[in-house]
């Protein structure tokens, strides 16, 4: 495709590449992150024990940093079962962050409608090394699965049509290096899991400026994705809508002309005027 815009812009972690970075951080102050770290979706509350297991700090040290973030309001340890959960202070920073992008503040608006107008599931999300991070949903009140709109959730680019759409605007060899590290993660029988396989889709992508999940990250649902692309042409984010298998393929033309219509009016409020759709060259 012609008038291919820069690479896509990914978060702080990235894949590693052959050039060995140097950790110039205080080591307590990078015990006390790996802490934090600990915690996700799937592990949305740990005890001293279990944070002890997967950090491998000795308990009273461990007690020490608990306190102090705890005091501090990043944790929150529950009085019914002593276990400790994300606190006030990470719902600040983490409305800081979001407030900073500004995709996400004007693309809400653009979700809301293309949800609406499909009657479908409609996402926002940026790449956090080998994973899609959501940042932003507009939901259908009959959604079956309520997890599935948590801000920060995680899912294996790979499998779906957002992370696909970023990995296809990243540089090839950066791409080769990150899943030679990474490894593949297969959330159904239809899902990535080789190297050649996942190159070959991404160059697809590139052609036609769109991605598909295809049974990829469920087995009842597709999923469609544009990417979203600043002033710069820098890739940005990425914007999908979901819904079932059978749907996508009675009114796949549909979807994809009226999804792509918010992407473009998305991409052209951020400052973006080439063509689209449009990823880069490889």
């Amino acid at each position: 495709m012609s008038d291919m815009p820069k690479k896509a812009k990914t978060t702080k972690k990235t894949a590693k590449t052959s050039k060995v970075r140097v950790n110039y951080g205080p080591q307590t102050f990078t015990k006390v992150l790996s802490v934090l770290d600990c915690f996700s979706m799937m592990r949305s509350e740990l005890s001293l024990r279990e944070l002890a297991s997967l950090t491998k700090i000795s308990a009273s040290t461990l007690y020490r940093y608990l306190v102090a973030l705890e005091d501090e309001g990043y944790l929150v340890k529950s009085e019914q079962t002593g276990k400790y959960h994300g606190g006030a202070k990470l719902i600040e920073l983490s409305g800081i962050a979001l407030s900073r992008m500004d995709f996400v503040r004007h693309g809400q608006l653009e979700l809301d409608k293309v949800a609406a107008q499909l009657r479908m599931n409609a996402s926002m999300g940026v790449l956090l090394g080998s994973e899609l991070l959501h940042v932003a949903f507009a939901m259908q009140e009959n959604s079956s699965n309520a997890f599935h709109n948590i801000i920060g959730r995680k899912s294996p680019a790979t499998c779906t049509a957002m992370g696909k759409v970023l990995l296809a605007a990243m540089d090839k060899g950066e791409v080769s290096t990150m899943f030679a590290q990474s490894g593949f993660t297969s959330m159904t029988s239809n899902s990535i899991t080789t190297l050649e396989r996942l190159l070959a889709e991404l160059k697809d992508i590139r052609e036609k400026g769109y991605a598909v999940d295809d049974r990829e990250n469920s087995e009842t649902s597709r999923c469609l994705a544009f990417p979203i692309l600043d002033k710069h042409g820098n890739v940005v984010a990425a914007m999908s809508v979901s819904g079932f298998a059978e749907r996508f393929e009675q009114e796949k033309n549909s979807i994809r002309l009226a999804l792509m219509g918010h992407a473009e009016r998305l991409s052209s409020t951020l400052g973006y005027i080439g063509k689209y759709p449009t990823v880069i060259a490889e």
